[in-house]
């Protein structure tokens, strides 16, 4: 039965997208660890065909092994890490045959003053050639700290997207709080959305991306998020693929259908 709900989804979503529709996939693949249910070699060729599916990726918790992997494997794509660097865990991937590169850059999700984050932020500046359109794009990954250091760090990032001309802004990522936390409010407004609320359609009411590998330890909390402003987003959903009984991480990552009509 879910495999035929799963197939129904996937014609229903294939039907939607036209020729300046772009899915987008956010995907906190999880850095290889030896306790881990399943191995990064048992994982990844199922991430890599995974993403195969979509024009546009933003991975978050990349180590330096995934990275080097998932670029020779997937020629298709360029990765953007920031001007200058070898390596992000944080990387944007598009498509080469869809989106010109025009900026690239790296920076702290937070002031330094903030020490406790260090994790990089990602900024892509792309132009989609065929609805002749600019989108910029920020992927990040944050970590719990202190609430009003928390604050402080996305009103930080979010700057980065506020200043932009871009026709089309967007940021993903994962973050460690749920939609009723005061943190979530800061992203969420008028300017940037939450797709998981905009989407002209949603595979399920709810859905959950937190999850450790093991479907049976499921824990129930949307934590990875794309936010969009200045498109319209057709479709939104959490993908779930199983290999051996697990997930393919502990996250479960998060597609959309972005309509540039």
């Amino acid at each position: 039965m879910r495999s035929l709900l799963l197939f129904i989804c996937f014609l229903i979503q294939a039907s939607f997208i036209q020729s300046k529709d772009i899915p987008v996939l956010s995907f906190f693949i999880h850095a290889n660890e030896a306790q881990d249910e399943l191995s990064w070699n048992e994982r990844f060729p199922e991430i890599v065909s995974l993403i195969q599916d979509y024009e546009l990726i933003g991975l978050q918790d990349v180590d330096e092994e995934q990275l080097r992997d998932l670029k020779a494997a997937l020629p298709e794509f360029d990765f953007v890490l920031g001007a200058g660097n070898t390596y992000s865990n944080t990387p944007v991937l598009y498509r080469k045959s869809s989106f010109l590169l025009q900026h690239e850059q790296a920076f702290l999700s937070v002031n330094e003053r903030f020490s406790y984050q260090n994790h990089q932020a990602v900024l892509a500046l792309l132009y989609h050639q065929e609805s002749a359109q600019s989108l910029r794009l920020v992927n990040t990954q944050f970590e719990k700290g202190p609430e009003d250091l928390q604050l402080a760090a996305l009103r930080h990032l979010r700057k980065h997207l506020l200043v932009s001309s871009a026709d089309v802004n967007m940021l993903m990522g994962n973050f460690p709080f749920i939609p009723q936390d005061e943190m979530y409010a800061v992203l969420d407004d008028e300017a940037l959305q939450d797709t998981f609320h905009t989407a002209e359609f949603r595979c399920r009411n709810d859905f959950s991306t937190y999850n450790t590998f093991d479907p049976a330890a499921k824990v129930h909390m949307r934590v990875d998020y794309i936010f969009v402003n200045c498109a319209d987003v057709k479709w939104i959903c959490a993908e779930e693929r199983l290999k051996f009984s697990f997930y393919l991480s502990t996250n479960s990552p998060v597609f959309i259908i972005l309509s540039l009509d």
